[in-house]
């Protein structure tokens, strides 16, 4: 198991190399976005941590997105809801303790092991099919892409879909409980996956249950689109 580190200060490379072999990851470390690009044709990979600036900001992260799929942990300054909105799975300013970068790799490394199973299966979610590890929807509409954040989000509401989820839930359930998933954190990708979900012209909706959390439901008067009972959501094999 390996671990791309991208950062283009020596101090902060070594910090970031040695709590990746205290998880049991090779570091494979880089000090340009190009070579860092390269690194991730490696099969053995598992993880990747990059210095938002030496990674090119949200440009860069969009860019890393489209090559894969493994958890992406982005350090440095800069907006965090963009580096998400972006692709990022979690986002670390500087300076940082080395503790909490522990934390938030083991969290990102336990949500890959933790979806690996759904990259067998999409998720029919109304008339709107939901594929967790490549972070997409797909409708009528076209094809729609989600954050990290968003993915795992849908993805935790829709193994639980009609029940009552409460924010502490999602927060421990689908990201992992890092520090920086907050409350404030939930209802801002709640928001944002609920944006979605309707230019996706979803026929599933997620909703809100005051002093109690979130549902997700189906749209009573919409069949499933795999012919199911309303509410349910169903697993199919990937084409």
């Amino acid at each position: 198991m390996a671990a791309v580190v991208l950062d283009q200060e020596p101090d902060y490379r070594e910090v970031v190399a040695l709590i990746c072999r205290r998880l049991g990851l090779q570091p494979l470390c880089v000090d340009d976005s190009d070579r860092l690009l390269e690194a991730l044709s490696d099969p053995g990979l598992h993880l990747v941590i990059a210095d938002a600036d030496a990674l090119g900001g949200a440009d860069g992260i969009a860019m890393v997105r489209r090559r894969t799929d493994l958890p992406l942990v982005v350090l440095g300054g800069g907006p965090t809801e963009r580096y998400l909105e972006a692709g990022a799975d979690y986002h670390l300013p500087k300076p940082f303790a080395p503790g909490l970068l522990r934390t938030t790799a083991q969290a990102a490394l336990r949500r890959a092991v933790s979806v690996t199973p759904m990259a067998r299966s999409r998720m029919v979610l109304g008339q709107v099919v939901f594929e967790p590890t490549r972070r997409r929807l797909h409708s009528d509409r076209g094809r729609l892409s989600l954050t990290g954040r968003e993915a795992d989000l849908l993805e935790f509401l829709a193994t639980h879909t009609g029940q009552v989820i409460s924010r502490a839930q999602i927060i421990d359930g689908a990201w992992g409980g890092v520090a920086e998933a907050t409350d404030a954190a939930v209802v801002s990708s709640v928001y944002r996956l609920r944006r979605k979900l309707h230019e996706a012209g979803a026929t599933v909706r997620i909703a809100t249950l005051p002093g109690q959390g979130y549902r997700l439901l189906l749209d009573a008067g919409a069949a499933p689109a795999d012919g199911g009972a309303p509410g349910q959501t169903a697993m199919l094999p990937r084409s």
